[in-house]
């Protein structure tokens, strides 16, 4: 896998992350200008759900869901799941002249998600992203 993976990289040019969700999984997301996800291990890549160039990306620590942050004029967050259904544009908090840099879980409380922006904003989610509160603005805490 690791010899694909790195024949892949090279043919695309500019990667801004490798994500990979741990052993248990087959999949392998590479945040890029055109934000490309694969379900096999890296033999076939697709464009992920998200508009514009990939930014941030995150398998879930149930490994169900990839959520994918991308800049494409606005900042998006998508959430993909890896099987089935269609995935879901996330409601983000308002961004101005920013974007999704990091994306994170609470392990202890898998329903809590936090991002971090270009801009050194935070936001915590307790409902997997319907409501957003600040924890930092611009670098000062709330």
């Amino acid at each position: 896998m690791t010899q694909k993976i790195a024949f892949e990289i090279t043919a695309l040019g500019l990667v801004a992350a490798l994500v990979l969700p741990g052993a248990a999984h087959s999949a392998v997301t590479l945040t890029h200008v055109h934000g490309l996800a694969s379900t096999d291990s890296g033999e076939r890549f697709v464009k992920s759900a998200g508009n514009g160039e990939g930014l941030a990306a995150f398998f879930d620590l149930d490994g169900k869901y990839l959520w994918y942050a991308a800049f494409g004029g606005r900042p998006t967050l998508v959430r993909m799941p890896l099987k089935g259904e269609h995935a879901v544009q996330v409601a983000l908090p308002p961004l101005t002249n920013d974007a999704v840099a990091h994306i994170a879980q609470n392990p202890a409380r898998r329903r809590e998600y936090a991002i971090a922006t270009f801009e050194r904003s935070v936001f915590l989610t307790r409902n997997r992203g319907k409501n957003w509160s600040p924890l930092a603005q611009s670098g000062q805490t709330k």
